[in-house]
C-alpha cells in the first residue's frame, strides 16, 4: 500500500485529517496533536499512515505517538513485521524498539532472518533495546554464523544485556564452534564474579567496565 492509498483510507477522521494533508508541517503539527492525545483506539490508523509518511521528521514524531498507546501500538507493529515491504517492517522494528515491550521480543526476533538486510539488523538491534534475556541463546549461537562484522555487531547488541548475558556466553565457551568461543564481553561491576572463568577461556577478549 502506498502513501497516496494510506491517505485515502483515513481521511475520514477528523483527528487524523492531518495527517493526509500534502504540507509536512501540517502533518507534523497533527501528530503532536495526537500524541497529546493518546487515544488507542486510533492507533491502527496512525500505524498505518505512519508506514506510509515520507517525511523522516513526521515519522518520528508518529513513532512518538503511537508509544504513547504502547499496548495497542506492540499488536499493530508486530503485524507489520510480515508486510511485503521492507521499509514498513524495517519502521515497525523502530516503533518496537523505543516500545520495549518484552512480549514483542519473539516476533522481533523472528526478523534476524529476513532476507533484507536492513531489516535483520534493524531486529537486532530492536532486541538490545527490548533487553529481554530469552533471546540470548538465539543472538549466541549466530556468533558462528556471520562474518568478522557482523560477529562485531553482534556483541556490540550482546552488551547491551549487561549481567544477564554473562551465564550464556559462559556456556559458549565450550561450543565446537570456535567462531562462538571468539566472543567478546564487556562485563559490568554485578558480574566481576565471573571475570576469571571467563578470562579462562580460549580465544576470549574480556573488558570490564564499571
Amino acid at each position: 500500500m502506498n502513501q497516496s492509498d494510506h491517505r485515502r483510507q483515513h481521511d475520514a477522521h477528523p483527528a487524523l485529517a492531518g495527517l493526509t494533508h500534502p504540507d509536512k508541517d501540517v502533518r507534523q503539527q497533527t501528530a503532536v496533536a495526537l500524541g497529546s492525545r493518546a487515544d488507542p483506539l486510533l492507533t491502527p490508523a496512525v500505524a498505518s499512515l505512519l508506514w506510509g509518511e515520507s517525511d523522516f521528521f513526521v515519522r518520528e514524531t508518529l513513532t512518538w505517538v503511537l508509544t504513547r498507546t504502547p499496548t495497542t501500538a506492540v499488536d499493530a507493529a508486530t503485524q507489520a513485521l510480515t508486510d511485503p515491504d521492507p521499509a514498513v517492517r524495517t519502521q515497525a522494528l523502530h516503533v518496537l524498539s523505543k516500545i520495549k515491550h518484552p512480549d514483542s521480543a519473539a516476533a522481533v526476533k523472528a526478523c534476524l532472518d529476513d532476507q533484507d538486510t536492513a531489516v535483520a539488523e534493524r531486529a537486532q538491534w530492536a532486541l538490545a533495546r527490548i533487553g529481554d534475556p530469552s533471546v540470548l541463546p538465539v543472538l549466541i549461537t549466530r556468533l558462528g554464523q556471520t562474518d568478522l562484522a557482523g560477529r562485531d555487531s553482534l556483541t556490540s547488541t550482546l552488551a547491551q544485556f549487561g549481567a544477564s548475558a554473562v551465564p550464556p556466553l559462559v556456556t559458549a565457551l565450550t561450543d565446537s564452534n570456535p567462531s562462538v568461543r571468539m566472543c567478546q564481553g564487556t562485563v559490568g561491576l554485578p558480574c566481576r564474579r565471573t571475570v576469571d572463568l571467563l578470562a579462562g577461556g580460549q580465544f576470549i577478549s574480556l573488558s570490564v567496565v564499571s
